[in-house]
């Protein structure tokens, strides 16, 4: 038994290697967790990156990228992998220091950029942002993908 947000993505890999599996979905392929996630992926941030999962995180993200064009021409579903830009806000004096960090580390990395923005220019980015925030952190080169799509693009491939 596998969690729905890992169901139809084992079932895809079980197929590819031979083996037939069934999803069993209380409320439909793609309508709970996995349907509902942000689907964003980035290979520079998160719990234990940079350390002791940044490899895998490169890895994922590679894969990620690679498995976009032949499941979208074996299935017909285009789950909108795309790269994407973000602000990671400072809302905290304590948060500057670590974001800058992350901003030189982003930055350094192959087709990522990244940089410090003061307030009025996160403004400038986007107004609907609260005037209370110290700064943020600009950084393109993420990658996301709508979920929903996601999940049911690696449950259309098994069927």
């Amino acid at each position: 038994m596998v969690e729905e947000q890992r169901a139809a993505p084992v079932a895809y890999y079980l197929a590819q290697s031979g083996v037939q599996s069934t999803i069993i979905e209380r409320a439909g392929v793609g309508n709970q967790a996995s349907g509902n996630a942000a689907g964003g992926l980035n290979p520079l941030t998160g719990v234990g990156i940079p350390g002791p999962l940044g490899s895998f995180a490169w890895e994922c993200y590679e894969l990620h990228s690679d498995l976009h064009e032949g499941l979208v021409q074996d299935t017909g579903i285009d789950y909108q992998h795309r790269t994407v830009a973000k602000i990671d806000l400072a809302l905290e004096e304590s948060d500057v220091p670590v974001l800058k960090e992350s901003a030189s580390r982003i930055d350094a990395a192959e087709g990522f950029k990244a940089q410090w923005l003061e307030p009025d220019d996160v403004a400038k980015l986007e107004p609907r942002i609260s005037k209370d925030i110290i700064g943020g952190l600009y950084d393109y080169g993420n990658t996301a993908a709508d979920g929903h799509r996601l999940t049911n693009a690696f449950a259309a491939a098994v069927w």
